[in-house]
């Protein structure tokens, strides 16, 4: 089963989709939200954070722990979105902090996707999940940027 891409989704939404039916066999909710309430962490909409560089932080407010996060490229070609570059998961009862260095792999987290060189100049997208009850994984927040 493959999710079909539709225009008012994101590529970071589309890829979460695709590596929960694929390599996780989960349905990730809410991919069309890009900044939505994390249910019983945070209690407003959150923004994920990024530094500049080769090996850019990601962060996000301290009391926001998430479950899943994946870095793309931001750009599709000819209609096909970017394989991820990046992409660890931690498991519904151990979500990880708030403070994440690209390709180091967080405390009670394991890597789908091993980390590659990122481009500088390149635009990539990252986007954080946490782990709702019933498998499912809630879109919590993305963010563009270049390395």
């Amino acid at each position: 089963m493959t999710p079909e891409l539709s225009e008012a989704m994101t590529a970071p939404a589309y890829l979460a989709r695709c590596l929960s039916v694929i390599a996780l066999g989960l349905c990730v909710t809410n991919c069309g939200d890009r900044s939505v309430v994390a249910p019983g962490i945070c209690t407003s909409p959150i923004t994920v954070s990024v530094t500049r560089g080769s090996s850019p932080t990601f962060s996000w407010p301290a009391e926001c722990a998430i479950n899943a996060l994946f870095v793309a490229p931001a750009a599709f070609m000819n209609g096909i979105p970017p394989q991820p570059v990046w992409n660890v998961i931690g498991s519904v009862g151990a979500p990880f902090g708030s403070v994440v260095r690209y390709g180091v792999t967080p405390a009670n987290a394991v890597v789908l996707i091993s980390p590659v060189q990122l481009e500088a100049g390149k635009e990539y997208d990252v986007s954080i999940f946490f782990a709702q009850t019933g498998n499912t994984y809630a879109n919590v927040a993305s963010a563009a940027f270049t390395p």
